[in-house]
């Protein structure tokens, strides 16, 4: 019931028939290697805590040999995204609701449009990180991200090609490497693609948005709010109107843990 779903994939983890399934990209990304278009892989920064390499970028070598003509790190778009959100403080309206996180976004349209108003007008950093590949590559590549969030599928394919071409989860990326008989842990370490980032590789974890556009959090505690999980965000903003004069930054993630 796409009028209801978070697309925050709940009903997947718990239906104990294991009868719920995400739809596969696989034979989108299968398809795209048969062409002669360049294939270019934005990274979800987590990918660092999922695969636990001695060294990271042996991952790099790795989508390279399942075909990936580019590999980057979409810690880019977040830092961009970061920056964004820090630079909208100060102009728009408070307190102003972090973008970055899809299953917030849609429980805000789908369930709290009334505090749309307060939704910072950002990209995530996989659309964002999408735009950029897009421009620095040319608009004809093929931009797939990679990550553990199922609800990137849903905003992936509402944005359109514009940004991204197809989203893998992590676990479709496992099987692609089990395909193909690759284990990066075996692979040599190469250097991703790209100017790379800074300080947004944490982004993705409570509180990341924050750390990634330096803010003084010790001057903005009072402020500023971090949640994780979906029924503490639910509760958030079912007292929305009793703490907003309060705060001037929300960060939520659907996810506990991020």
């Amino acid at each position: 019931m796409e009028d209801h779903c978070l697309e925050d994939g709940r009903c997947v983890s718990i239906c104990p028939q294991q009868a719920k399934k995400v739809k596969s990209s696989l034979d989108l990304f299968k398809l795209f290697r048969q062409t002669q278009i360049p294939i270019c892989a934005s990274l979800a920064p987590s990918h660092v805590a999922e695969f636990g390499l001695d060294n990271p970028r042996r991952l790099a070598t790795t989508l390279r040999k399942l075909g990936f003509t580019y590999v980057e790190e979409t810690a880019e778009g977040a830092e961009w995204v970061a920056r964004e959100h820090l630079r909208l403080l100060p102009k728009g309206k408070t307190p102003l609701i972090a973008s970055s996180c899809p299953a917030i976004v849609n429980l805000l349209e789908i369930y709290y449009p009334h505090l749309l108003p307060y939704l910072a007008s950002v990209a995530s950093p996989m659309v964002a990180h999408g735009r950029i590949q897009k421009k620095r590559y040319g608009a004809e590549t093929k931009v797939v991200f990679i990550g553990p969030c199922i609800a990137k599928k849903g905003e992936g394919s509402r944005e359109g090609r514009a940004a991204i071409d197809a989203v893998l989860t992590f676990v479709e990326l496992r099987q692609l490497m089990e395909e193909a008989g690759v284990d990066p842990a075996t692979e040599p370490p190469s250097e991703f693609d790209g100017p790379g980032a800074v300080s947004a590789y944490a982004f993705a974890t409570p509180g990341g948005l924050i750390r990634s556009a330096a803010l003084d959090t010790d001057l903005l505690a009072a402020e500023v709010v971090t949640l994780d999980g979906l029924e503490e965000s639910i509760a958030l903003f079912d007292n929305f109107d009793e703490v907003k004069g309060k705060l001037r930054l929300i960060e939520l993630l659907a996810c506990r843990g991020g």
